[in-house]
C-alpha cells in the first residue's frame, strides 16, 4: 500500500437567494466600493463588466441562464453577489462545501461548490 487515506466529513451548506436578490447585493457591493474611492472603477473595464451582470441579473434573455450565472460566480463576483451570506460560503474550514440554488421564476438553477470563486 502506497497511500493514506484521511475520512473527514464534511459539511454541505445550501443558500437559496432570487436573482433579484442577488442583482441587489451586487449594486450594494460594487456601489461601496465606488464609495469607498477607489478610482479606477469607473474605467472602461468596469464598465463592461457592469453591462454583463446587467445582462444575466436584470436581463429578459433566459437562453443559456445558467452557464451564465455560474460564469458570474467563476469570474470571482461571489463576494459582490452573495452579500451577508458570504459567512456560510467563505467560513475559513476546509471541510465546508457551499451550493448556491438562485430562483429564477419557477427555475432553481444550482451553483456547486466547484464554480464558486472569491
Amino acid at each position: 500500500m502506497n497511500y493514506t487515506v484521511d475520512a473527514i466529513p464534511a459539511v454541505k451548506n445550501t443558500i437559496t437567494i432570487t436573482r433579484h436578490q442577488l442583482w441587489k447585493n451586487y449594486i450594494a457591493g460594487w456601489s461601496d466600493m465606488v464609495c469607498d474611492g477607489s478610482d479606477d472603477m469607473a474605467d472602461e473595464f468596469q464598465m463592461k463588466h457592469l453591462q454583463e451582470v446587467i445582462q444575466v441579473l436584470c436581463g429578459k434573455n433566459t437562453d443559456n441562464l445558467e452557464y451564465r450565472l455560474r460564469k458570474l460566480f467563476r469570474d470571482g463576483n461571489t463576494y459582490f453577489l452573495m452579500g451577508d451570506a458570504m459567512k456560510h460560503i467563505d467560513t475559513g474550514f476546509d471541510n465546508v462545501f457551499a451550493e448556491i440554488v438562485v430562483i429564477v421564476g419557477e427555475q432553481k438553477i444550482v451553483i456547486d461548490n466547484t464554480d464558486i470563486n472569491y
